[in-house]
């Protein structure tokens, strides 16, 4: 862990600053519903108070399970979901229309 990192900031800096740069950046913040380490509400409460335009590029799911919730198959399968279809929601949207190479 970076001894620059300000917990207070939450996803404000620089995250946001990669956001401005990458206009077609998307976020999947993923949590353990009983994670005690990093819990879920403290980062998609500072995401809901992101203006609409930015909002919208942040998904936020909470698995069942604590701070490895991967290691439950049935929490596993839905994260490899989620992460399959904001992996194709990018590339459709980058995708060149059609008969352009």
């Amino acid at each position: 862990m970076s001894v620059r990192w300000n917990r207070s900031e939450g996803p404000r800096a620089p995250l946001l600053d990669v956001m401005a740069a990458s206009p077609r950046l998307r976020v999947l913040h993923a949590s353990g519903e009983y994670d005690l380490v990093t819990p879920a509400g403290p980062p998609a409460y500072q995401i809901e108070q992101l203006e609409p335009d930015l909002k919208k590029r942040f998904t936020v799911r909470v698995y069942e399970g604590g701070h490895s919730f991967y290691l439950d198959r049935a929490s596993r399968l839905r994260f490899m979901q989620d992460g399959a279809e904001l992996i194709e929601a990018a590339t459709r949207a980058t995708r060149a229309p059609a008969g352009v190479p």
